[in-house]
């Protein structure tokens, strides 16, 4: 009997402790969104190309997370610890779906040469972004 209930405790804990491992594994895609919107605050305001493409770099990685396509270690990931990006931890198909557009605008951002094309990249992503912050 002491044995079944000693196994029946550790079973408990056992269990308690993958679920709590696997929720935090999980990533909360949220505050990756929020961190995203942040720096697509700081990109709309930003009066130069190189940091235009910095925090179009933050948002990307937000966005794919440290093992993602896309992901790159140069720039800071600012989301590091939430999850495995907004994409991967996002359940919402919906809005997958405009985290998807704002990784493919940011991806085409951070290749343009033009101050004033990078710019209304920035206030398509700055948009989107508001969009999914909802």
């Amino acid at each position: 009997m002491k044995k079944l209930r000693l196994l029946a405790a550790f079973s408990v804990l056992t269990t308690g402790l993958i679920f709590a491992g696997t929720s935090l594994a999980a990533g909360n895609a949220q505050q990756e969104i929020n961190k995203a919107l942040l720096h697509a605050d700081f990109l709309i305001k930003a009066n130069t190309l190189n940091h235009m493409h910095m925090h179009m770099h933050h948002i990307l990685n937000c966005m794919v997370g440290e093992h993602g396509k896309g992901f790159n270690a140069h720039y800071m990931n600012p989301c590091k610890g939430l999850g495995n990006g907004a994409i991967n931890d996002e359940t919402s198909a919906s809005k997958r779906k405009l985290l998807r557009q704002i990784d493919q605008l940011a991806s085409v951002g951070v290749t343009i040469n033009d101050h004033a094309a990078a710019h209304d990249v920035a206030l398509a992503i700055h948009s989107l972004l508001e969009q999914a912050d909802k």
